[in-house]
């Protein structure tokens, strides 16, 4: 019996690394398939005159906050350099995590306070993929929404829910102390789980702002979609981490995930006189994507 058990717990490791092994290939394709979308939304939203029209207000709402975000930062590192040169010299990788860590926080402020300046931004480059879908999500969401009343309990609500992004970050932070290729890993770890985060906010302009989902179908719905939004996400995270200017790529970004929105859902969908089950769970059409 003690046999048995032996060898069951030896097994273990060989059956994730098996299982890591099998699972490799097809989240690669996924993930390439994303980075696909993403390069073709960019592309297709720089010649956008919607969005380059439109890109005004996110670039005033989400300068505003990246402001006050830079500002408050440095008058801390001014009053504490001290503290502040211990931590660098100490965990290098700190800088790196700043630069990425920063840009989505400030996104998901500027989001909160107001959602239609960067939904607005998809909405444009949707209508260049479907019209019709377009104007159907446009019709589930508040377009004369101005600045969001609750935005503070809202960003609130995402701190209490980023326990396990908070919990990984210190886990790469710690890599940072190691010499030569410490920063190295926490700068590609953060970036990691920053691409996972941002694509919740990128893509919430479907889960939240059109379809109102409740935080555990948003989950289950962003989970069955990971490796392909993150195969998204990645290479405007890497533009993103750029000092001052790359936060503003967020708009891009935005526009862009039209595009691995409208390929992600059934083309059943497309159009408005499609007929639904009345008392279907809108998890229905979530899963058709797959």
């Amino acid at each position: 019996m003690d046999g048995d058990k032996t060898n069951s717990l030896e097994n273990v490791p060989t059956s994730r690394i098996s299982k890591f092994a099998r699972n490799a290939a097809p989240r690669l394709k996924k993930m390439g398939e994303g980075f696909l979308e993403a390069s073709k939304g960019g592309w297709s939203a720089l010649w956008n005159p919607k969005f380059r029209s439109d890109y005004a207000n996110f670039l005033s709402s989400m300068g505003l906050i990246l402001f006050t975000m830079y500002s408050i930062v440095t008058l801390l590192v001014l009053l504490y350099l001290p503290v502040v040169l211990f931590f660098v010299t100490w965990a290098p990788g700190l800088v790196g995590q700043f630069l990425t860590v920063l840009p989505l926080w400030a996104y998901i402020i500027a989001r909160k306070r107001n959602p239609m300046a960067n939904n607005q931004l998809f909405l444009d480059e949707l209508e260049t993929l479907s019209s019709t879908r377009a104007q159907e999500l446009s019709s589930q969401m508040k377009l004369d929404e101005g600045v969001n009343k609750n935005w503070m309990e809202d960003v609130y609500h995402d701190l209490r829910t980023s326990w396990h992004f908070t919990k990984y970050s210190l886990m790469f932070l710690a890599f940072s102390v190691i010499p030569v290729v410490g920063s190295l890993i926490t700068f590609v770890g953060q970036l990691w789980l920053v691409s996972d985060r941002m694509g919740w906010n990128l893509l919430s302009v479907y889960t939240i702002s059109a379809k109102k989902m409740s935080y555990r179908q948003q989950k289950h719905w962003m989970r069955a979609r990971k490796w392909r939004i993150i195969g998204f996400t990645l290479p405007y995270m890497m533009l993103v981490s750029l000092p001052l200017i790359g936060p503003f790529f967020l708009g891009l970004a935005q526009a862009a995930t039209a595009h691995i929105y409208f390929h992600l859902l059934s083309k059943d969908t497309d159009s408005l006189g499609d007929k639904k089950r009345p008392n279907a769970s809108p998890l229905v059409e979530f899963k058709k994507a797959n």
